[in-house]
């Protein structure tokens, strides 16, 4: 009898073990078999799953390759930045006074402002932590009781540096607002929104800007034509230095208005634009130029009269990672490169001390050089590589750091906000998913955190290069497919 019952006790335990065995294989097989299509013959899939309770990789392919790694950049970016530095941390900009300002409030030189990447001047943004900045400038210039300037706005830019532009960008990204200028004065994040509305049959179209400014220049060969006239769409195009922007195309009569959102150059040039504007309307008169220094300067005579602070690094940072937003990421890159920058060192940019600072505070984690490679802090260089096991690796860090929960409620959640607030609104597990999201040509990354039907905390990456939609599919809603199907492991 004991024998049968044994026998009956190894029988089930084995036949357990094999349904076991054989679902998750079947889980595997599924995931393996939506890679394998043939739709993505000439696509590169990076992908990992782990269980960070058990620290078991669940299913991982091509994990260590380097690859274009989009937005997702952003979260190597976020986390070195809340590490190295308070989340309470701000981002100053001075008000400086290069002269002397007699009882009739004349300033006998320049006035200076000295910028330190602050991407959050003019924005409309709604920051829990922070007043208008111009609001502030324009005080503690009445404060200062300056009712006129003889000599020279300064926009200064030393504090910080690199290229405008970026590294490793492409043209086509220059004039778009995702790809704005990085400066260390920065006025409405560097963009104006243009919008163009049909006006009379066979006549120009109307161009309404925002906000109301002579900094750009427009050229508009585009016309209002009639309903059933054959029309082509309406291009803009600015070449990266320059102020003027033509307008081309046809828009039919008594249609919408169409919208468009367009980076503008030099932002230092456009910040001392907005403040010349600005102190016109307090009838300050400004007699002298407006110049932008990119080298300190000191002279004698010279007095701060005020420091105009940032949101929080925690505030930017989230604006940063739900809304995927460039230009703060590669700010908020170049003030912690300055930050930690070596004493006694010049000749290299913030941006360069940001690639070299994050590159060994990423190798301290665990991220072999091998997986990565760093060029900005937003993820738009097209020469930032990065493997899914170099996420996951980060990801999992960061269960048991002290910013744990800030860093998870910084990221997008599905159906809620930022770039996730339109994705998984069907995925049963959406509620417990944060990740962060990536997209260029060709490019779509998902990395993040969610839990499995039992409830196990589970880190993932994937990342997806060189696709082509031959499906109809975009490489987002197969990133998304993927997720959701990584969504349904069970240990069951």
């Amino acid at each position: 009898m004991y024998r049968s019952v044994w026998l009956l006790t190894l029988f089930l335990l084995v036949d357990h073990c094999l349904v076991r065995t054989w679902a998750e294989g079947d889980w595997a097989h599924q995931v393996r078999e939506l890679l394998s299509a043939s739709r993505f013959s000439n696509s590169v899939w990076g992908v990992e799953l782990l269980n960070i309770n058990s620290g078991k990789v669940l299913f991982a392919t091509n994990e260590h390759a380097q690859l274009k790694p989009a937005s997702n950049q952003k979260l190597f970016c976020a986390a070195w930045a809340l590490d190295q530095l308070d989340p309470k941390s701000r981002i100053s900009t001075l008000l400086r006074v290069d002269g002397s300002i007699d009882h009739q409030g004349i300033l006998h030189g320049d006035l200076r402002v000295i910028g330190g990447g602050d991407p959050t001047w003019g924005s409309d943004r709604d920051f829990t932590d922070a007043t208008n900045q111009w609001t502030r400038l324009l005080g503690l210039i009445r404060a200062a009781n300056i009712k006129k300037i003889t000599g020279r706005l300064i926009g200064d830019i030393s504090r910080t540096s690199g290229s405008r532009w970026g590294t490793n960008r492409l043209n086509s990204d220059l004039i778009h607002a995702y790809g704005a200028e990085i400066s260390a004065l920065n006025e409405r994040e560097n963009v104006v929104t243009i919008q163009v509305h049909p006006s009379t049959l066979n006549a120009p179209t109307r161009l309404v800007v925002q906000p109301i400014s002579t900094y750009l220049i427009f050229t508009n060969r585009s016309s209002t034509v009639s309903t059933n006239h054959l029309s082509s769409p309406i291009l803009l195009d600015r070449k990266p230095t320059s102020r003027l922007v033509r307008v081309d195309g046809t828009i039919p009569i008594n249609s919408a208005p169409q919208s468009f959102q367009l980076s503008v150059p030099s932002p230092a040039e456009w910040f001392l634009h907005t403040l010349r504007k600005k102190l016109n309307e307090e009838n300050i008169v400004v007699l002298g130029s407006n110049r932008v220094d990119s080298i300190k300067e000191e002279f004698s005579g010279s007095f701060i009269t005020g420091t105009i602070s940032s949101p929080s690094l925690s505030e930017l940072t989230r604006v940063m990672l739900k809304e995927s937003q460039n230009l703060y990421a590669e700010c908020i890159f170049r003030f912690v490169g300055e930050s930690l920058r070596d004493p006694l060192t010049t000749g290299s940019t913030s941006e360069h001390w940001a690639t070299l600072k994050m590159t060994d505070w990423l190798g301290q984690r665990g991220i072999e050089r091998s997986e990565i490679l760093i060029e900005d802090g937003s993820g738009l260089s097209r020469g930032n590589r990065a493997s899914a096991h170099a996420f996951v690796t980060l990801l999992r860090w960061s269960n048991g750091w002290r910013h744990r929960e800030l860093f998870q409620s910084l990221l997008p959640a599905p159906g809620v906000d930022g770039t996730l607030k339109n994705r998984f609104k069907t995925f049963p597990m959406r509620h417990t998913l944060r990740a962060k999201t990536g997209s260029l040509n060709g490019v779509a990354s998902l990395s993040g955190f969610m839990k499995s039907r039992q409830g196990d905390p589970l880190v993932f990456s994937v990342i997806l290069n060189n696709h082509q939609p031959l499906n109809g599919k975009s490489a987002r809603e197969e990133v998304d497919d993927l997720v959701e199907l990584l969504g349904t492991w069970s240990p069951e």
